[in-house]
């Protein structure tokens, strides 16, 4: 496989130093995908910000952003029967 790799890098890098046009394109098309790459990055961080402003209001409408259910987020953890099997 690493032999095959370094062939087609051979066979790559003889198509760009003999045909300019070919390296312009390939410059071309690598600035486009990283444009595409970095829109693509800003809406997913966008979603993330929206859905977490969401979960908030679904938390708030729900009763769960409460002192009484924020005390106990963690109550799991600290369970004395935690180890206990069930039956």
């Amino acid at each position: 496989m690493a032999g095959r790799n370094l062939e087609l890098g051979r066979r790559l890098s003889t198509l760009a130093e003999a045909d300019p046009e070919y390296t312009a394109a390939l410059d071309r098309r690598v600035t486009r995908l990283r444009t595409v790459g970095t829109r693509l990055l800003a809406a997913l961080t966008a979603e993330q910000h929206r859905a977490d402003r969401l979960q908030v209001r679904l938390d708030q409408a729900l009763g769960l952003d409460s002192v009484h259910v924020l005390d106990g987020r963690r109550w799991q953890q600290t369970r004395q029967d935690k180890g206990a099997v069930r039956p």
